[in-house]
């Protein structure tokens, strides 16, 4: 049981991250982008804080990718850390490279 708490804590922190990075970046967006980017960020928040860590991070990453929300390789790093803590395969989600800037 222990090493199972463990191993949630480290996957939530890791998403965690992600988000803080991806909010961080988000501050230079036009308002628009700006505005749908603070409803997905909430949206993975709330999702990680509930111990759905991979549903937020599969879903604010499905969500960059369709608004074309550009990143940085420091993103793509968070994310490849934060599946594998979260033991998902990163591969199913490696179209993110295609938007870093």
């Amino acid at each position: 049981m222990f090493e199972l708490s463990i191993f949630k804590s480290s996957g939530k922190k890791a998403v965690e991250q992600l988000i803080k990075h991806i909010d961080f970046l988000s501050q230079k967006s036009g308002d628009t982008q700006k505005d749908l980017m603070r409803k997905f960020l909430a949206d993975a928040k709330e999702h990680n804080d509930y111990g759905e860590w991979g549903l937020a991070m599969e879903n604010l990453l499905q969500n960059l990718y369709e608004i074309d929300f550009k990143i940085d390789t420091i993103t793509v790093e968070l994310a490849k850390e934060a599946f594998k803590k979260c033991q998902m395969d990163y591969t199913e989600y490696i179209f993110i490279e295609e938007l870093v800037q």
